[in-house]
């Protein structure tokens, strides 16, 4: 019996430990993790607060103020012509992957709940808003 309640302490322990680690790579409320190349950096609210937030209204007449995606990279020195897709992974469980179209211009809107501060996917040109997705935790462009 004794080694039983060892071996299961010793497993809690591990798995522990295990989502420390894993929580400590995932950024939460501090901004999204963008990965490329195999490559990993930090979109922080602060360096986000560096770009030009620009004004835009979709094709439903919503109106947001946001941050271009390709504005976003190049602060990365990820040029848009390097990678082909775009998949975004929400704090939710979500995730979306799409297809980089040149024609399409790509914005991450900042909104705050009362959980805090998130980022939001918006595509002006999705007149329904079925590729938006919000609480983004992560973007992997391959």
């Amino acid at each position: 019996m004794k080694k039983i309640i060892w071996f299961l302490i010793i497993l809690i322990v591990v798995l522990v430990i295990t989502l420390l680690i894993w929580h400590r790579d995932t950024v939460t409320n501090g901004g999204i993790k963008i990965t490329f190349s195999k490559k990993h950096f930090i979109l922080s609210y602060d360096n986000l607060n560096k770009l030009n937030p620009e004004s835009f209204t979709t094709n439903r007449g919503d109106e947001f103020t946001g941050y271009k995606l390709d504005d976003i990279f190049n602060y990365f020195h990820i040029q848009s012509d390097e990678y082909s897709w775009m998949i975004f992974h929400s704090s939710d469980g979500a995730s979306i992957k799409l297809k980089k179209q040149p024609s399409e211009t790509y914005y991450l809107v900042s909104l705050d709940e009362n959980e805090g501060q998130f980022l939001r996917l918006v595509i002006p040109s999705d007149e329904f808003g079925q590729r938006w997705i919000k609480y983004i935790k992560q973007i992997d462009l391959e």
